[in-house]
């Protein structure tokens, strides 16, 4: 962080920073700057940091003098080795996403294309190293769409495309055949669609043998398709959800809830499995 003066100013400016996600806190070296100068800001993390993107204020204080700044902090799983993770991307109307892109919450490359709205045979599943997992994925849903951001390699282009439901349609999406994992799955799902200046529900659920069904709700704002931010959705605005579960396998499905246009959506954009 980079003080400057102006006017002949030399007092004491004192740094705080506000807006960091739970479990996280922030430090700066030195806590204080005389007239100009730098000082860094340290933020410390821990297993129960909120997962995603934050807006983090910086303030600058001298007596009555007050200045701020923002920035974003982007928090993600520690997810052990990229074979402990498969990440699925359901293509919609975008393009198919090469090996080597990285992209999620959990940063990994080798992300298994889904393609079309529905498949007629379950799709044999790599993990992030290229290798087969041995579990598959099967889904359905009324159709494919995407969003009007760019297509970029990445975040963007898992973004973009999605499973789209219809008024009264539910997506339905069956992972089988994970490896056995004493300590669980961490289950991210993507969903962003193309809404507008609407707000949509879309309702969430997961479910299968030994897992219990859990429902999520997320909103997906008005005007605010994916711009490089994951914010985690609970019952509240967001672009993905995460379930835990200790299972070899689960079906997820997703039904639209009241929107604000009058046209009832749930996007499924992609998924990603991380093993605890």
């Amino acid at each position: 962080m980079n003080v400057g003066a102006v006017n002949g100013f030399g007092g004491v400016v004192n740094l705080s920073v506000s807006g960091l996600p739970a479990g996280a806190t922030g430090t700066f070296n030195p806590t204080s700057v005389t007239g100009t100068g730098s000082s860094t800001l340290t933020v410390t993390t821990t297993s129960g940091t909120t997962v995603g993107s934050s807006t983090v204020t910086i303030t600058a204080s001298s007596g009555t003098l007050v200045h701020t700044a923002t920035v974003t902090l982007a928090v993600t799983a520690s997810g052990g080795t990229s074979g402990q993770v498969i990440s699925i991307d359901f293509v919609g109307q975008d393009v198919p996403m090469a090996a080597t892109e990285v992209a999620g919450i959990v940063a990994r490359s080798n992300w298994n294309n889904a393609i079309g709205a529905n498949s007629s045979t379950p799709l044999g599943l790599v993990d992030g190293t290229g290798s087969a997992s041995g579990a598959t994925v099967a889904w359905s849903s009324n159709g494919v769409w995407q969003t009007p951001i760019g297509d970029q390699a990445g975040n963007a282009r898992m973004m973009k495309g999605y499973l789209d439901t219809g008024n009264t349609t539910t997506t339905v999406v069956n992972v089988a055949g994970l490896p056995t994992n004493a300590a669980g799955y961490s289950v991210y799902v993507y969903m962003d669609g193309e809404n507008g200046g609407a707000v949509r529900t879309g309702v969430y659920q997961i479910s299968g043998a030994g897992i219990a069904t859990t429902t999520i709700t997320v909103m997906d704002g008005a005007n605010a398709n994916f711009s490089g931010a994951f914010v985690q959705g609970n019952n509240s605005v967001g672009n993905y959800a995460v379930f835990t579960i200790n299972a070899t396998g689960f079906t997820l499905t997703a039904t639209p809830g009241t929107p604000s246009d009058g046209y009832p959506r749930a996007p499924v954009n992609g998924i990603q499995i991380l093993a605890n």
